[in-house]
């Protein structure tokens, strides 16, 4: 999956937390510059799930 060999990948992810792993960390080298270059991701599409609706005995 690092090498982005292979299927592409999608993430299903809990409400409200798919743009935090797009923001990412804000690392830059010089803080001060206006372009920032973010990373590619390493999934295609994100999909939004509600929360954990029951927990399973099992």
């Amino acid at each position: 999956m690092l090498e982005r060999k292979g299927w592409p990948t999608a993430i299903f992810i809990t409400c409200a937390f798919r743009y935090p792993l797009r923001i990412g960390y804000q690392n830059r080298p010089c803080i001060f510059d206006r372009h920032m270059v973010l990373p590619e991701m390493l999934y295609i599409a994100v999909h939004e799930t509600d929360e954990r609706l029951r927990i399973s005995p099992f």
